[in-house]
């Protein structure tokens, strides 16, 4: 019977599924047709694990851990991971989830992803798991969910792919003040002369040689050029009287003898060998940072109130020595012939993986000037400053502020525009943005204000403005510029919005920006899109899918990128296409959307079709989920004559299954093999087209309805190839002359074969079980269980259809002889009566059920709690000496506490906290009877700490109570936890250590949770099963 569950190969919808999606973090690497590398990481980059876990069941799930191991590719050597598995949903007092001191979640709702489509893997600690790779290559990332037993498709619970980790060059500039600039802002103030030093060094997560580094380093502003110097040996003609800015040009390195170029395509030949050409280069030392010096002056004839310098420094250009594959189109042999010719050459570089430090400046102020900048832009929630971002709706920011003397009392208003440039060299300018607003982002609201030091002007402020990413890489550049500073807008046009009045003839009050170096700011961006994850579910009312079987299919998407492009809130609408592989295109599928309710299978879907759905986002990638189902077929017959049959077959296939059924001469057969005769009651011949497998029968049903009385009991058998053979069978009466026989195969069995079919009167006859049971007992465990056990009494008798029957208070649960042990889950103070037998499906000439001998009955009461309750009360603790802590309380009525269990923490704590308490490291004493009074050590460092004491009774169960005192010690101290302390100890027996009280609680935990995996697969007696475990 199907009941509530499905699986793809049946149909349905599980009642336990998780799978395994995919991963946030890190991505599978992957290697572009041009040999470019999508989702490598970097040598020391910071990895998290963000897993994409779907509950696609009908079940909620309570257990599920997480396993991940990270190792180089080949293998075994695992260099990240978990210990132990993340208890990422479970029970704090799990003993699985004992690595880590927390569960993530008690539970992971039917239907759900995990942590929203987003969990992070967390180490024993709770903290985040992370791996940070410091050594290149290939590694293989193998993660893997344990649900227990609450799965049904183990096959979608691993996955295992491969992580490039790569090695980054980079080239990094600082320009520093050598005077008056303690914390390194790149700022300055006062004519000068301002000396400065420009440091440049190679760095990288590997050892790299660039050659001919260039660093141009540019004087602009207001300076003097008669004394403004740079130690440059290398200075250009651009440094001449009467120009704005003046350039230099600084070397890296000193002159090596390197190789230049090198034909590797080219064999060479024995008289002219193919030889590398070398030559001189200046190349730098790697991490060894190389200075030049240099001073700028301000030129205070040239200032009309407002001035300003500047020094700023760019790497220009650098050689990289680098495997270069060039067609040359010709048929073959060296440049003249060959179509591709791969060349060792130096590659002209503009920048390294780390752009951020290829670039600095410094600025100097003096006199009144004016002069805004944009300090920073950003993109995206993350206010990322360069980089990799997710496709789709997103926002540009920019910090602007001001960069005049601070004694200086003027407002100024600006506007902001960004230049978006694709790898194409398109760009796509915003309108002007003035202030902050957006709907996602209210920690970021900012209205437009003037740039100014006195309320309500602000020095320094961020704007933004929304905007769709599409993929590609970009650079986006923030611009500010100055603005009528009035806000008078004396050119009206009928809006509100300020307009730029500068240069239009129309305000006095304009001023110019005098250092337009610090005016834009660019954050070079990678833009991915990641893509949808589609999830296909499939709903069907139970029962085997055949022919107008009506089905509903409904895809879910997620795609934290797909855009919004009306900005409302509601991301835009993702476009579906579904199909079924059958020979027809089945236009039931065409106006489906996300659901394709009331599908309907027709005669095209024979076999096992499969259903398909593809989402495609905004941008055309898509992501396609599919189930397969298999398509039953049915067939049934019937006949009436001096028998009546009825047989009915759900069947796989595709070839009708045709079934004759006729009456037949009664029978005078031999049903014992002991030369036993019997008359049948009835007979009826059976002719099939095929037998088929039990994994082609659904269900298979026989009822044989003949003249009968209901005192007689009947049995049906069929003529065999070695003999008459019985079929298990359900007796019942039609009316007061008619009883009818039915029998019913559930797929366990190849269906009926050609043969005689006969009904007999009294022929269940067979012989007990040759062993019975013994040493049948229990022993009573916390929280009302009871654990019984029992032997078999001769095991070499076991006959090859004997099974256990364990009855308790009347219901039937059967188990292979194999299980020794059944545990039953009770009421407190409820008394179960059970007997535990062996049976073999076989019954007497009276029909009753044999049975081996012995038989073993008992009866057990279940003890679920401390009972009288124990009510322990007026705690007091006092501090003595030796580092120990003397504690005594009033009790209510021992008569069931076996001891008592003293916790503490810091700060209050309730009854439901105490068993975290058992579980943490040195929270909590036992001592060794039922005395209300107890030594232990105190805690060893110092604090407040809060006091409970519960009761605990001789078979575990725990009376547990919020903590009702509290003590302080000073100081910290070292206490020796496994040493008992000797000195007020009460009772008989010494206390017992923390460490083996947790052990006995974890001990306790492990059994009842045994027991009740015991419990569930147990079964009843449902149907005509034999077996049922």
């Amino acid at each position: 019977e199907l009941e509530d569950e499905w699986n793809e190969e049946a149909g349905g919808r599980a009642g336990y599924e998780v799978e395994l999606l995919g991963t946030m973090e890190p991505r599978p690497s992957t290697t572009d047709i041009s040999g470019g590398i999508r989702n490598a990481v970097d040598v020391g980059d910071e990895i998290n694990f963000l897993l994409v876990v779907l509950n696609s069941g009908s079940n909620p799930i309570t257990e599920l851990y997480i396993s991940v191991d990270v190792s180089p590719t080949g293998t075994g050597i695992s260099v990240a991971g978990t210990d132990t598995p993340d208890g990422a949903v479970c029970d704090d007092s799990s003993n699985t989830s004992a690595g880590n001191p927390i569960c993530a979640s008690p539970s992971f709702a039917a239907g759900d992803y995990l942590a929203y489509g987003s969990y992070a893997v967390r180490n024993p600690l709770g903290d985040p798991l992370t791996w940070t790779p410091s050594v290149v290559g290939e590694y293989t990332v193998t993660i893997s969910l344990d649900p227990g037993d609450q799965d049904t498709d183990l096959t979608n619970n691993d996955l295992v792919f491969k992580v490039i980790v790569r090695d980054w060059y980079d080239i990094g500039l600082d320009l520093t003040w050598d005077n008056d600039d303690p914390d390194d802002t790149g700022e300055n103030t006062g004519i000068g002369p301002h000396p400065f030093t420009l440091s440049a060094v190679v760095d990288g997560s590997a050892d790299w040689q660039p050659r001919n580094v260039d660093l141009e380093i540019t004087f602009g502003g207001t300076f003097v050029l008669g004394q403004t110097s740079f130690e440059s040996v290398l200075a250009s003609d651009q440094c001449a009287a009467g120009v704005s800015t003046c350039s230099y040009i600084a070397r890296m390195g000193s002159p090596t003898t390197v190789e230049v170029y090198y034909n590797m395509s080219d064999p060479g030949t024995q008289t002219s060998p193919n030889l590398p050409t070398n030559g001189t280069r200046d190349v730098p030392t790697y991490q060894v940072a190389e200075t030049w010096s240099g001073t700028i002056k301000g030129d205070a004839t040239d200032c009309s109130g407002a001035c300003g310098m500047y020094v700023s420094a760019i790497i220009l250009n650098y050689l990289s020595y680098e495997l270069v594959s060039t067609d040359y189109g010709g048929p073959g042999g060296g440049h003249e012939n060959e179509s591709v010719v791969n060349e060792m050459m130096e590659v002209n570089n503009s920048l390294d993986d780390r752009n951020a430090n290829n670039e600095d400046i410094l600025n100097a102020y003096f006199g009144v000037y004016h002069d805004l900048g944009v300090t920073e832009v950003t993109v995206g929630s993350g206010r990322s400053p360069g980089g990799r971002l997710d496709a789709g709706n997103s926002a540009l920011y920019a910090t602007i502020g001001l960069f005049t003397p601070i004694e200086q009392e003027v407002d100024y208003d600006w506007q902001v525009v960004f230049d978006i440039r694709d790898s194409d060299g398109q760009v796509t300018t915003t309108p002007p943005v003035l202030d902050c607003d957006l709907q996602d982002d209210e920690g970021a609201q900012q209205s437009h204000e003037n740039l100014g030091r006195n309320f309500p002007a602000l020095p320094e402020l961020t704007v933004c403005t929304p905007h769709i990413l599409d993929p590609g890489m970009y650079s986006i550049t923030a611009r500010v510029t100055l603005i009528d500073a009035s806000l008078t807008n004396t050119d009206l046009d009928g809006n509100l919005t300020p307009d730029d009045d500068c240069g239009t003839g129309t305000n006095t009050d304009c001023n110019v920006d005098m250092n337009s170096a610090n005016d834009d700011r660019t954050g070079h961006y990678e833009v991915v899109n990641n893509g949808p994850f589609v999830t296909l579910t499939m709903e069907v009312a139970d029962g085997p899918i055949m022919e107008n079987t009506n089905m509903d299919f409904s895809a879910r998407a997620i795609h934290t990128g797909q855009p919004d492009s009306n900005w409302d809130g509601t991301p835009d609408e993702m476009f579906y296409e579904w199909s079924v592989n059958t020979q027809e295109v089945d236009l039931q599928f065409l106006t489906c959307d996300s659901d394709c309710p009331n599908i309907m299978v027709n005669n095209f879907w024979q076999g096992t079709p499969t259903v398909s759905v593809t989402v495609t986002d905004h941008w055309g990638a898509t992501s396609t989920d599919s189930v397969t189902i298999k398509v039953w077929n049915h067939a049934n017959s019937s006949h009436a004559g001096e028998v009546t049959v009825d047989y009915d077959i759900v069947y796989y296939g595709v070839l009708p299954q045709a079934v004759n059924l006729s009456d037949a001469a009664a029978v005078e057969a031999d049903l014992t093999g002991q030369g036993s005769s019997y008359t049948s009651v009835a007979a009826f011949t059976v002719d099939v087209s095929a037998v088929l497998s039990p994994d082609d029968v659904y269900s298979e049903d026989v009822d044989v309805s003949f003249a009968g009385d209901s005192a007689t009991q009947y049995s049906l058998w069929y003529s065999g190839t070695t003999g008459w053979v019985s079929m298990p069978s359900t007796q019942s009466q039609v009316d007061s002359s008619t009883m009818m026989l039915s029998w019913s195969n559930d797929g366990t069995q190849p269906s009926r074969s050609s043969s005689t079919y006969a009904v007999f009167a009294g022929a269940n006859i067979g012989e007990p079980p040759q062993t019975g049971i013994t040493d049948l007992g229990h022993t009573l465990a916390p929280g009302g269980v009871i654990s019984i056990s029992w032997s078999v009494s001769d095991a070499a008798a076991i006959g090859i259809d004997d099974f256990g029957v364990i009855t308790i208070d009347g219901t039937r649960n059967t188990f292979a002889l194999g299980t020794t042990t059944w545990e039953i889950y009770g009421t407190h103070g409820t008394t179960y009566s059970y007997t535990v037998q062996v049976e073999n499906g076989q019954s007497d000439q009276s029909g009753n059920r044999l049975v081996g001998s012995p038989v073993a009955s008992d009866s057990a009461t279940a003890d679920g709690q401390v009972d009288p309750v124990a009510g322990a009360s007026d705690l007091t603790a006092d501090e003595e000496s030796g580092n120990t802590v003397a504690f005594t309380w009033n009790v209510g009525d021992d008569s069931d506490v076996d001891h008592w269990v003293v916790c503490w923490s810091i700060g209050d704590h309730d009854a439901d906290e105490v068993q975290g308490l058992l579980d943490a490291e040195n929270s909590c004493s036992a001592s060794g009877d039922k005395t209300s009074s107890h030594v232990s050590w105190r805690p060893a460092a110092a604090g407040t700490y809060h006091y409970s004491v519960s009761a605990v009774d001789s078979v575990g169960n725990m009376e547990t109570a919020a903590s009702s005192i509290a003590m302080t010690v000073v100081g910290d101290e070292t206490i020796d936890w496994g040493t008992v302390p000797d000195i007020g100890t009460e009772g008989d027996e010494p206390p017992i250590p923390q460490s083996a009280w947790i052990a006995i609680g974890i001990l306790v935990l492990v059994a009842v949770i045994a027991g009740a995996f015991i419990l569930t697969r147990g079964g009843g007696e449902g149907g005509e099963e034999e077996w049922d475990y």
